[in-house]
């Protein structure tokens, strides 16, 4: 049974270690992957101010934040464990984040998917808006914003 628990400070250390673990399978070039990471860790200050869950499946699976930016809701963060992709979590993360979104209101959920991402954010309903915004790391990939509207 999948459960989504709002993320616990005492999980932090588990968290990064899931999120570092899932950024692996897509093979980036090892500087671009290291440099990036501070943009990726999840520390206390941003579990104290923003929606995160934590997702379980008998074991802890995966992580998924909101992040508010100037009144524009952001899925900042969806990870699934490496072991544990194409088994149907990514799925009921999405319907969850659907739910999660109708019910606080939000008219509209932006987010930048890495590249190798794109196609399940479109499977998942959203658009791409063509608007590309680079890495904020030299030599990192080119990021689209994606939006779904509610």
């Amino acid at each position: 049974m999948m459960e989504f628990k709002k993320a616990k400070l005492d999980n932090l250390k588990a968290i990064n270690e899931l999120i570092f673990e899932s950024r692996s399978v897509w093979n980036y070039p090892e500087d671009y992957a290291r440099a990036s990471l501070p943009l990726i860790t999840i520390d206390e200050a941003f579990l104290n101010s923003q929606i995160a869950y934590e997702i379980h499946d008998s074991e802890f699976v995966g992580f998924l934040a909101f992040e508010n930016h100037d009144d524009d809701i952001f899925l900042e963060h969806l990870w699934i464990k490496k072991s544990r992709l194409k088994q149907g979590i990514g799925n009921a993360a999405a319907k969850f984040i659907d739910e999660t979104a109708v019910a606080n209101g939000w008219k509209k959920l932006k987010v930048f998917p890495d590249p190798s991402a794109e196609g399940f954010y479109l499977k998942c309903g959203f658009k791409n808006t063509g608007e590309k915004f680079p890495s904020r790391v030299p030599g990192g990939p080119t990021f689209t914003l994606f939006e779904k509207v509610y």
